[in-house]
């Protein structure tokens, strides 16, 4: 604690900066941003966004804090392409490592991380729209080969306390890029080969008998996205295919893995997938827009051929399509719409059939009743088989001058049975409600900053309380004796500060602070939302002394988290702990540019001080590694 400390009082005196393009509801990622920190795989993002609550159990995949928790208020992470939903992922979690983009052509990510409504789609999770950009004239090519490793062997803490067991191998991640850029048609071609090590001795404690061939995870994915103009307007698609399993390149195979929190374990499976995603923007008249996107997706996932556990096989089909109109003046505009979702879900362990009929309506409007006084409304009703929801923000920006904005929002929802499929009457009705006050100051083109309060208020919350303990004997994870509660409520308070600033125009420093806790509710509420980290604190600074060398460097810490579900789980070798202690991670990372930028070399080096980093109780811990990248990239052919 000391030693972060002084880290912090060095920052401070040094200078502050700011979490990126953070506004009052989410924050917005820019190619820039994605470029200093020299992303391997593109769940590398959320290293540098501590405003978002995850675990992840193995460093691959990703998961809400909140995700399940309240059975009848999931909070998913949303994953959208060019403002289009998708509905990417298995079993309603999206694993953002395998979205089948190269983040060299990402124009910006925008992330909504508060219970939003964005483009007629309603988040009480995380919501991430991938912007991405128009490609260089003529043909254009792009080879990245990213690897890693977990030292240990013998690592340059071999002989201190820090010393830690090696893992494996991380990667290697290929990815081939090929694009056509002209005025009025631009198109992409992605592939994509992962390796991901499964081999911490986490995961082996409980998943010894899976038989991982390899011990890893294979991912392969192939994807289009191309735009047009047309005397019509815009219009775009995104069409992918993934599989995991048998690799597309070499004969290997390595079954994906899918941990289930209910019975706090991984299920080894292999999968493939086709998504088709279409957005058009059609131009009515200077004023007016018609928006309409069509949507497909269909997953196909089986158990491993290699696992004799449970089964995981399932069918996945689902159909979104989405109008609207859009009209926008000077200072008065309203966009109007409806969408409707089909979805056919068949779990074929079970020889049940679960389908979802979803239409949904909903309306924006912005306007100003003075010049600088600026107010926004939206609302949004969805009827579901099993739950229907009516949620509505209204939000209000008031800029004092080009330096000073404050912006005041209110935010509901509330999510009703509507036949009654609900096991537990307390699952009928949930409501959240949020209120947040923000204020930006901006000094400087070069210096800002950001505070904002926010309270979030649950209630009718229903909640299984699990209590898993190790079984030595089994080797396995169980749950001795579930709990229900419902009617459960309660109020969580956050604080945020962030602040930015350019000291030189080749170096650029951030600083954020967030604070979190539970206000009031029930006790079992407070004890439920304790994991997540009251405290946390990101620092970053980059720096490009030339024009063909940059560099980053990133700490992030957070606080205590206590996973009531895990009370009973330690175990002697500390494998697995009910508590997470603090965690004080430090990554660095160094780019070099040859032959005009064509050629790009980085080095990265996560958790400098190998100290224990672990986010979830059972899940692996993350020790010093170093990595390697290598990016040919080759614009313009026929004009080189």
């Amino acid at each position: 604690m000391r030693r972060l400390i002084l880290i912090l009082k060095l920052c401070f005196l040094i200078s502050f900066g700011s979490v990126y393009s953070q506004t009052s509801d989410g924050i917005i990622l820019k190619a820039s941003d994605l470029e200093f920190i020299s992303l391997t795989k593109l769940s590398d993002i959320y290293s540098i966004l501590p405003q978002l609550d995850l675990y992840t159990t193995d460093g691959y995949r990703h998961s809400s804090l909140y995700g399940s928790l309240f059975s009848n208020a999931p909070q998913n992470v949303i994953v959208l392409i060019n403002g289009v939903k998708t509905n990417f992922g298995v079993w309603e979690k999206a694993n953002l490592s395998q979205f089948p983009v190269h983040p060299n052509s990402i124009d910006s990510i925008v992330i909504k991380y508060f219970p939003t409504i964005y483009l007629g789609e309603y988040s009480s999770g995380i919501l991430i729209d991938i912007i991405t950009n128009k490609p260089p004239e003529d043909l254009s090519l792009i080879l990245t080969y990213a690897t890693g490793n977990e030292t240990g062997d013998p690592g340059p803490y071999r002989y201190t306390e820090y010393f830690s067991d090696n893992v494996d191998q991380f990667g290697p991640n290929t990815i081939v890029t090929s694009s056509y850029g002209s005025e009025r048609f631009n198109v992409t071609f992605n592939f994509i080969d992962q390796v991901s090590p499964a081999t911490d001795p986490a995961i082996l404690k409980r998943a010894d008998d899976f038989m991982f061939q390899n011990y890893q995870v294979r991912y392969s994915g192939f994807s289009i996205n191309a735009s047009a103009m047309s005397g019509f307007g815009k219009h775009n698609l995104f069409a992918a295919y993934t599989k995991t399993g048998q690799a597309v390149v070499g004969f290997e195979y390595g079954a994906d893995l899918f941990f289930m929190d209910a019975v706090s374990t991984e299920i080894p499976y292999e999968n493939k997938s086709i998504l088709f995603s279409s957005g058009n923007e059609i131009q009515i008249d200077n004023n007016e827009k018609l928006n309409v996107d069509l949507n497909l997706s269909y997953t196909n996932t089986e158990q491993s051929k290699y696992s004799q556990d449970l089964s995981f096989n399932s069918e996945d089909l689902w159909f979104n399509s989405k109008i609207s109109y859009k009209y926008s003046a000077e200072i008065f505009g309203y966009n109007i719409g409806s969408s409707f979702s089909y979805q056919n879900f068949q779990p074929r362990f079970s020889n049940s059939d679960i389908s979802k009929n979803i239409p949904s309506f909903f309306a924006s409007l912005n306007f100003h009743t003075l010049k600088n006084l600026q107010h926004s409304m939206n609302l949004i009703y969805r009827v579901d088989n099993n739950s229907s929801g009516l949620f509505f923000d209204i939000a209000n920006k008031f800029r004092i001058n080009e330096t000073n904005c404050f912006s005041l929002s209110i935010k509901a929802g509330n999510l009703f049975n509507n036949i009654g499929y609900s096991t537990y009457q307390d699952e009928l009705n949930a409501f959240i409600t949020s209120l947040m006050l923000a204020y930006n100051y901006k000094y400087t083109q070069n210096t800002s900053f950001d505070i904002g309060f926010n309270l979030i208020s649950r209630s009718n919350l229903t909640y299984v309380l699990q209590d898993f303990i190790y079984n030595e004997t089994r080797r396995n994870i169980k749950n001795i004796q579930p709990q229900i509660f419902g009617s459960l409520k309660g109020i969580e308070g956050e604080y945020y500060l962030s602040i930015y600033n350019r000291l030189l125009n080749n170096l650029e420093q951030r600083f954020s602070y967030r604070y979190k806790s539970s206000l009031s509710g029930d006790e079992i509420f407070k004890q439920i939302v304790a994991r997540i980290p009251q405290h946390k604190i990101f620092y970053s600074i980059y720096y490009s002394p030339f024009s063909d060398l940059t560099g980053s460097l990133t700490l992030s810490y957070s606080s205590l988290q206590k996973w009531i579900e895990y009370r009973n789980i330690d175990t002697e070798d500390g494998l697995y702990v009910s508590e997470l202690k603090d965690n004080l991670l430090i990554n660095l990372s160094l780019t070099k540019k040859f032959w005009d930028g064509k050629i790009k070399i980085s080095g990265m080096i996560n958790n400098l001080f190998n100290n224990r980093i672990q986010y979830h109780p059972v899940g692996s811990t993350f020790d010093l590694t170093f990595f390697l990248k290598a990016e040919a990239e080759l614009e313009s052919i026929f004009k080189f």
